[in-house]
């Protein structure tokens, strides 16, 4: 080397055609954080909405009787059918399913500590919900709820310095949508929150919503893999996977039902610390995030701001 030669920082390679960082990073106005997302991040982002039958998740009579027999959810679900308006019906709502959840402590745990959505490996912003359980064993998010009223309270902050009619517009219009996008950026994240402390293979979560009329709760499901998240660690790369995300619906006439698909999928998610495969894949998860971390300081402050940007505009 002469030495009036300069050490040049490492650059990342190029985006290929029709990668993630392609198709995304370079649209501005798709730098929004999760809640500000519409239906064309669904498309970027390679999602895919499918409904399925009605849950049919085990037998009335193997079901826990305490269930059907509990005052409180009796009551519950009779402030919720009687319920005046949208935001006492969502509340009433959330107090229900929180009453309908397991209480074997072996299985799952609430959790205030909300998912990060994270972009070139790196966590870029949280993605919070109102009601979050993670796996006792493991700690890793298993289903959360969301309802309209929480999510457009969120939605009325982070546009609280837009003109007041544009901000409830643009919510009411959100509010109309048959699949809130939101719903996939928290399950993405929960997904990528749970890699460390899942053995290998696709990562199942799941998310929980009442239905427009409030007579069911709507099962939002998605079984993650590997090569789907690799679409945001390596946002560089082109990736032709997709997620499905399954919808199904459970009448909250039948608590017990919903009961056991929660229970269900505790047993399902239930894996011990000491896993052998575990172990070793959040050491590889370790690894490989301290070597594909972009070095670039503006690929940094890219993936910053598609997550934080504020513009409630598509």
């Amino acid at each position: 080397m002469s030495p009036g030669a300069q050490l040049q920082k490492p650059q990342n390679p190029a985006p290929e055609p029709g990668s993630f960082r392609e198709r995304v990073i370079t649209n501005q106005s798709s730098y929004v954080r999760p809640e500000a997302w519409g239906l064309r991040h669904l498309h970027l982002l390679d999602c895919d909405i499918l409904t399925t039958d009605a849950a049919n998740e085990g037998s009335r009579d193997t079901i826990s009787a305490s269930v059907e027999n509990d005052v409180r959810i009796a009551y519950a679900l009779d402030t919720l059918l009687g319920a005046p308006g949208t935001s006492s019906k969502d509340a009433a709502a959330r107090a229900l399913f929180r009453l309908l959840i397991p209480k074997d402590k072996s299985l799952f745990k609430a959790s205030s500590s909300p998912p990060q959505f994270f972009f070139d490996c790196r966590p870029v912003v949280r993605t919070p919900c109102p009601v979050l359980f993670r796996a006792s064993t493991t700690n890793r998010p298993v289903f959360a709820f969301l309802d309209k009223t929480w999510l457009s309270e969120q939605r009325y902050k982070l546009w609280s310095h837009k003109p007041v009619k544009a901000a409830h517009q643009r919510v009411q219009q959100m509010n109309k949508l048959s699949f809130d996008p939101y719903y996939a950026g928290l399950l993405i994240s929960m997904a990528q929150d749970s890699r460390s402390s899942t053995p290998e293979g696709d990562i199942e979560v799941h998310l929980f919503s009442p239905s427009t009329n409030y007579e069911s709760f709507i099962q939002y499901s998605a079984s993650v893999s590997p090569e789907y998240l690799q679409k945001f660690d390596k946002t560089y790369k082109f990736s032709s996977h997709h997620l499905t995300i399954t919808q199904k619906k459970m009448p909250v006439s039948e608590p017990s039902v919903i009961t056991e698909a929660l229970r269900q999928i505790g047993q399902r998610c239930k894996v011990s610390p000491e896993n052998p495969v575990l172990r070793k894949r959040k050491a590889m998860s370790d690894i490989t995030n301290r070597l594909d971390v972009p070095s670039s300081t503006k690929d940094a402050y890219e993936a910053k701001r598609f997550c934080r940007r504020e513009n409630p505009y598509d």
